[in-house]
């Protein structure tokens, strides 16, 4: 992490992400203030949730932004007729999928199948099948997982060689 955000604690980020201002600059208000931590301080937001243990699905984004992003998504659902009609059949809990609906519920649980863990003695012979050319479906089918796990994979094991 970079040491700009390391004397500040979970209280002084939660703050600051109320009032869209950047605790390290002291620049904003923004509308995401992830992406101005990420393109000027070079932190994701992933790893700033991550470094002060905030949830994943906490939104860096101010509340009038993530509505009126949310209004403008709505609004091209309804222009078009394909999902609008997927969305009317499988109602409000559905998500569309690869081509299909999925209700929540179902996808809730695909995840506890697929989420198991690869353990960490895999990964470089998993990145080494990759880096041969091999399918993450094929990869991901031998450990029981799905491939966007053998996606993060890959990408850790990168990120330790860059780092070693």
């Amino acid at each position: 992490m970079p040491d700009e955000f390391s004397r500040f604690s979970r209280a002084d980020i939660q703050r600051a992400i109320k009032h869209q201002a950047c605790p390290a600059c002291g620049a904003g208000p923004f509308r995401n203030l992830g992406i101005h931590i990420a393109k000027t301080h070079g932190l994701s937001a992933a790893r700033l949730k991550e470094r002060f243990g905030l949830n994943r699905s906490t939104s860096l984004a101010s509340t009038e932004y993530a509505a009126k992003q949310s209004r403008s998504q709505l609004a091209a659902m309804a222009r078009d007729p394909v999902l609008a009609a997927l969305r009317k059949n499988a109602g409000a809990g559905a998500l569309l999928l690869n081509g299909g609906v999925v209700r929540r519920d179902e996808m809730r649980e695909h995840a506890s199948e697929v989420g198991r863990r690869v353990p960490m003695a895999a990964w470089a012979a998993i990145a080494a099948r990759r880096d041969a050319g091999e399918r993450r479906t094929d990869i991901a089918r031998d450990y029981g997982v799905c491939r966007s796990t053998i996606t993060n994979v890959v990408k850790r094991v990168r990120e330790q060689v860059a780092h070693a």
